[in-house]
């Protein structure tokens, strides 16, 4: 990704350059953090000890770089739907403001629900799925073909023009995935989907079934390379560190149940019984829920977290819009003032910030 971003920069093009990989993209972020003709956008999981520690939406670039480096933070348990909703609304505004010539777009399949790295370090994962990632890159191609004019956003004027096709040249990179039968579904579908802008339908053009060879039997038992299953929605926790509280609550239960028709509360009710709680810190004080009914005690348990959780969830996603909506104005701000001659103006940048957040 960053050869190609130096390849373009030597034809004194501007590069976007996308990550959609769950770790932030820190080496390119690092090596362009002075630049303002490759705009970083990484799309990540960002917690303290989450690999590799960095990608705050306080990182925006610096000197001529500032604005230019834009971080924003998901939350776990992250679905296909919501991914493609803040991606969507963030590309198209990127492109209409930033008006590049290349867009570099890597994804990873450490988002993949169940990737094993990710779970192997608590549930702080994504319940992406591959088909769900084919669209993401289905939907850059196509816009990649027929980018958005300029006077399609409200903040912006002017119309784009790339090249004598007006097309804005796509390269397509793999990232992380440790669970290599879903990474090899993803990057096939994904490889597919980024034709879409010569051939648009060419990941329904696929064969149905994995064709055999060496690892065959890996794909069991289905041998689909399109699954189309569908995701269980996210689980909600009030803290991700619950289960490393020291207070336990005891449960009766009658009889195990069959986990295949299990719903996402009695999912969510599940992982409370089978983890240790600290209900002083969810309600504020203690309270002792100790050999009360299943029933009863997990309504006592999610009543609030569930709501404070979708909460944060919501403040999350709209902190990214905020972010993005502030790298769009300040790249038009900056436009104007390389028109007069002026170097980048951190005063700006900080006024505009309190102005959109």
């Amino acid at each position: 990704g960053k050869l190609h971003c130096q390849h373009q920069l030597h034809r004194r093009n501007r590069v976007l350059y996308m990550d959609i990989d769950i770790h932030h993209g820190d080496a390119v972020q690092n090596y362009f953090y002075t630049k303002s003709n490759v705009l970083t956008v990484s799309f990540h999981r960002y917690s303290p000890g989450f690999f590799p520690d960095s990608g705050g939406m306080h990182e925006r670039g610096k000197d001529e770089g500032l604005g230019y480096n834009l971080n924003l933070q998901l939350p776990i348990h992250l679905t296909d739907d919501e991914f493609k909703d803040i991606y969507n609304q963030t590309l198209t505004k990127l492109i209409s403001a930033y008006q590049p010539h290349a867009l570099v777009l890597v994804v990873g399949a450490d988002g993949l629900k169940r990737d094993p790295l990710i779970t192997s370090q608590g549930c702080q994962g994504w319940n992406l799925s591959p088909e769900g990632l084919a669209e993401i890159v289905k939907g850059t191609a196509l816009t990649c073909a027929k980018p958005p004019t300029s006077s399609s956003s409200p903040l912006l004027n002017g119309s784009i023009n790339h090249n004598k096709h007006g097309a804005i040249k796509l390269l397509l990179l793999g990232g992380g995935g440790y669970n290599d039968v879903q990474t090899a579904r993803t990057f096939t579908l994904c490889s597919a989907a980024a034709c879409a802008g010569v051939r648009k339908n060419m990941v329904e053009e696929l064969p149905r079934d994995v064709p055999r060879h060496d690892y065959f039997d890996r794909y069991g038992p289905d041998f689909l390379l399109q699954q189309n299953a569908p995701f269980v929605e996210h689980v909600e926790y009030d803290d991700e560190n619950d289960e490393k509280e020291n207070i336990s609550i005891s449960i009766n239960q009658m009889h195990e149940p069959d986990r295949s028709k299990i719903t996402t509360t009695e999912r969510y009710n599940q992982a409370v019984n089978e983890s240790t709680i600290d209900d002083e810190n969810r309600f504020g004080a203690e309270q002792d829920v100790i050999h009360t009914p299943q029933k009863q005690t997990t309504q006592l348990i999610i009543k609030a977290p569930l709501q404070k959780k979708n909460n944060e969830r919501e403040q999350l996603f709209q902190d990214c819009r905020n972010a993005t909506n502030l790298t769009v104005a300040f790249i038009q701000g900056r436009k104007e003032q390389q028109a007069e001659g002026q170097q980048a103006n951190t005063a700006v940048y900080n006024n505009l910030e309190k102005i959109l957040w």
